[in-house]
């Protein structure tokens, strides 16, 4: 195991001398997205939940419509909770 991490690392290090971490995390973060778009809905959720962000935004951010995202945010949060939420 210690191998692969150590091989992971180089690879690491090498993209370090051409990028800067900010710009790694970022297109590792967009490609995981891309790979696993359910990851996008949960931080939508998450920030909707949080109060950073509002219904309209968590819905652009998850790629749903506003309603969507409304009826998604009810199924998982439950009804009464996101009839607060949503108020």
């Amino acid at each position: 195991m210690g191998l692969k991490v150590s091989a992971f690392q180089k690879e690491i290090d090498v993209l370090l001398k051409k990028y800067s971490e900010n710009e790694l995390l970022k297109e590792a973060i967009r490609a995981l997205f891309e790979v696993n778009p359910q990851l996008k809905i949960e931080v939508a959720l998450e920030l909707y939940k949080d109060g950073e962000i509002s219904l309209e935004k968590a819905a652009e951010i998850a790629g749903m419509g506003v309603v969507e995202f409304r009826e998604f945010v009810s199924k998982k949060l439950g009804e009464k909770l996101a009839q607060m939420k949503l108020s």
